[in-house]
């Protein structure tokens, strides 16, 4: 049964320090979720070349073919670790998108 409180017994928080631990724990639960969120899942569908061997971190830059979070698969340029879990900043493109760089790479490079 609730009971009126004792406020000369020491046993409550001045409202202060109740908002501090609020806040406290909403910035935790916001926490957890941002880093529920930036948690990506993908699936390489296929490799198609490996543009650049391991950099001094490890990673490989390849080309892939890849879905990600359960979406149609699209080109992606990116690195890799050696067991392809964890994959660097990159950029993904459609077919068309990885047509055009690759028509404005050769005729930069002259055709060759």
């Amino acid at each position: 049964m609730w009971s009126q409180p004792d406020w000369d017994d020491g046993n409550y928080m001045e409202w202060a320090d109740q908002e501090r631990l609020v806040r406290q724990d909403l910035e935790e639960i916001n926490k957890d979720l941002r880093r529920e969120s930036m948690t990506q899942k993908f699936e390489i569908e296929e490799t198609i070349a490996v543009l650049s061997e391991r950099d001094s971190a490890g990673f490989r830059k390849e080309l892939n073919y890849v879905s990600w979070n359960d979406r149609r698969p699209k080109y992606d340029i990116r690195g890799w670790s050696e067991d392809h879990k964890i994959p660097t900043k990159g950029i993904t493109l459609t077919a068309d998108e990885l047509l055009k760089v690759a028509q404005a790479g050769l005729k930069k490079l002259g055709g060759k």
